[in-house]
Protein backbone atom coordinates (compact mmCIF):
# COMPACT_ATOMS: atom_id res chain seq x y z
CA UNK A 1 0.00 0.00 0.00
CA UNK A 2 1.37 3.28 -0.87
CA UNK A 3 0.49 6.02 1.36
CA UNK A 4 1.07 10.17 0.67
CA UNK A 5 3.29 11.89 3.20
CA UNK A 6 3.65 15.58 3.70
CA UNK A 7 7.49 16.47 3.70
CA UNK A 8 9.20 19.76 5.25
CA UNK A 9 12.83 20.01 4.09
CA UNK A 10 14.98 22.86 3.65
CA UNK A 11 12.08 25.39 3.91
CA UNK A 12 10.14 23.21 0.52
CA UNK A 13 6.92 21.48 1.02
CA UNK A 14 6.90 18.04 -1.10
CA UNK A 15 4.52 15.39 -1.39
CA UNK A 16 6.11 11.81 -1.27
CA UNK A 17 4.53 8.70 -2.14
CA UNK A 18 5.94 5.49 -0.16
CA UNK A 19 4.87 1.96 0.10
CA UNK A 20 4.39 1.10 3.55
CA UNK A 21 3.38 -2.38 3.18
CA UNK A 22 5.21 -4.67 6.32
CA UNK A 23 7.17 -1.31 7.13
CA UNK A 24 6.74 0.11 10.37
CA UNK A 25 7.88 4.19 10.74
CA UNK A 26 11.58 3.22 11.72
CA UNK A 27 11.40 1.31 7.79
CA UNK A 28 9.72 4.83 6.62
CA UNK A 29 12.32 7.07 8.61
CA UNK A 30 15.69 4.66 6.99
CA UNK A 31 14.49 5.44 3.74
CA UNK A 32 14.08 8.90 4.06
CA UNK A 33 17.31 9.00 5.70
CA UNK A 34 19.11 7.14 2.56
CA UNK A 35 16.81 9.54 -0.05
CA UNK A 36 18.45 12.76 1.67
CA UNK A 37 21.19 12.24 3.48
CA UNK A 38 19.88 13.11 6.94
CA UNK A 39 20.35 11.24 10.19
CA UNK A 40 17.55 9.13 11.36
CA UNK A 41 18.09 10.58 14.97
CA UNK A 42 16.24 14.10 13.17
CA UNK A 43 13.64 12.55 11.19
CA UNK A 44 10.48 12.46 12.80
CA UNK A 45 6.99 11.71 11.27
CA UNK A 46 3.66 12.42 12.56
CA UNK A 47 0.22 11.28 12.09
CA UNK A 48 -2.39 13.42 12.55
CA UNK A 49 -0.27 15.73 14.17
CA UNK A 50 0.70 13.09 16.49
CA UNK A 51 4.47 11.88 16.71
CA UNK A 52 4.52 8.32 15.92
CA UNK A 53 6.89 5.88 17.79
CA UNK A 54 9.76 4.04 16.03
CA UNK A 55 7.18 0.96 15.98
CA UNK A 56 4.14 2.08 14.67
CA UNK A 57 2.81 0.12 11.78
CA UNK A 58 -0.59 0.65 11.61
CA UNK A 59 -0.92 2.60 8.60
CA UNK A 60 -4.32 4.28 7.76
CA UNK A 61 -5.34 5.85 4.41
CA UNK A 62 -7.30 8.12 6.41
CA UNK A 63 -5.05 9.51 8.08
CA UNK A 64 -2.53 12.24 7.61
CA UNK A 65 1.04 11.91 7.79
CA UNK A 66 3.73 14.56 8.30
CA UNK A 67 7.52 14.45 7.88
CA UNK A 68 9.61 16.62 10.13
CA UNK A 69 13.27 16.63 9.43
CA UNK A 70 15.17 18.61 12.83
CA UNK A 71 18.03 20.85 11.57
CA UNK A 72 20.28 21.13 14.22
CA UNK A 73 22.84 23.10 12.44
CA UNK A 74 22.83 26.44 12.19
CA UNK A 75 25.03 29.09 10.34
CA UNK A 76 26.67 31.89 12.09
CA UNK A 77 28.74 35.27 11.11
CA UNK A 78 32.05 35.76 12.53
CA UNK A 79 33.41 39.29 12.85
CA UNK A 80 37.21 38.74 13.31
CA UNK A 81 39.76 41.90 12.65
CA UNK A 82 38.98 43.36 9.69
CA UNK A 83 37.01 40.21 8.06
CA UNK A 84 33.50 39.27 8.00
CA UNK A 85 33.68 35.31 8.40
CA UNK A 86 30.39 33.52 7.87
CA UNK A 87 31.02 29.48 9.18
CA UNK A 88 29.42 26.54 7.39
CA UNK A 89 27.37 24.58 9.17
CA UNK A 90 27.68 23.91 12.78
CA UNK A 91 25.77 21.49 15.31
CA UNK A 92 23.77 23.67 17.97
CA UNK A 93 25.94 21.32 20.40
CA UNK A 94 29.99 23.06 18.96
CA UNK A 95 31.47 24.34 22.02
CA UNK A 96 32.78 28.39 21.75
CA UNK A 97 36.15 26.53 22.04
CA UNK A 98 35.92 24.45 18.93
CA UNK A 99 35.26 27.43 17.22
CA UNK A 100 38.16 29.46 18.40
CA UNK A 101 40.06 26.44 17.29
CA UNK A 102 38.34 26.41 13.82
CA UNK A 103 39.42 29.56 13.18
CA UNK A 104 42.18 29.86 14.97
CA UNK A 105 41.21 32.66 17.34
CA UNK A 106 43.23 33.28 20.50
CA UNK A 107 41.13 36.01 22.29
CA UNK A 108 37.37 36.05 23.43
CA UNK A 109 34.67 35.54 21.35
CA UNK A 110 31.38 37.75 22.41
CA UNK A 111 27.84 37.83 21.21
CA UNK A 112 25.76 40.66 22.12
CA UNK A 113 28.41 42.17 24.31
CA UNK A 114 28.39 39.32 26.09
CA UNK A 115 31.69 37.45 26.71
CA UNK A 116 30.88 33.42 25.68
CA UNK A 117 32.76 30.73 27.92
CA UNK A 118 34.93 28.13 26.31
CA UNK A 119 33.00 25.41 27.40
CA UNK A 120 29.40 26.47 26.76
CA UNK A 121 27.74 25.33 23.42
CA UNK A 122 25.94 27.58 20.60
CA UNK A 123 22.65 26.14 22.17
CA UNK A 124 23.38 27.19 25.57
CA UNK A 125 23.56 30.76 24.44
CA UNK A 126 20.53 30.30 22.16
CA UNK A 127 22.28 31.72 18.96
CA UNK A 128 20.45 31.25 15.94
CA UNK A 129 21.01 31.19 12.42
CA UNK A 130 23.28 33.67 11.09
CA UNK A 131 23.74 35.55 14.67
CA UNK A 132 26.80 37.65 14.57
CA UNK A 133 29.73 37.19 17.14
CA UNK A 134 32.77 39.53 17.29
CA UNK A 135 35.86 38.93 18.36
CA UNK A 136 35.87 42.41 20.33
CA UNK A 137 33.10 43.92 22.94
CA UNK A 138 31.41 46.62 21.26
CA UNK A 139 29.69 49.48 22.84
CA UNK A 140 31.97 49.36 25.90
CA UNK A 141 31.31 52.41 28.25
CA UNK A 142 33.67 53.30 31.28
CA UNK A 143 32.77 55.10 33.98
CA UNK A 144 34.41 56.95 36.74
CA UNK A 145 31.67 58.00 39.16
Amino acid sequence: MNLKFDFFYNDNFINLNINVNEKNCKDVIKKISNDYKKSIKNIDIYENNNLLNKTFNKWDFNCNYVIFINNNYINIIIKYKTKIIKLPQLELNTTIVEIKNILSIEGDIFFNNKKLDNKCTLFFYKINNNNILTTYQTDVFTSTS
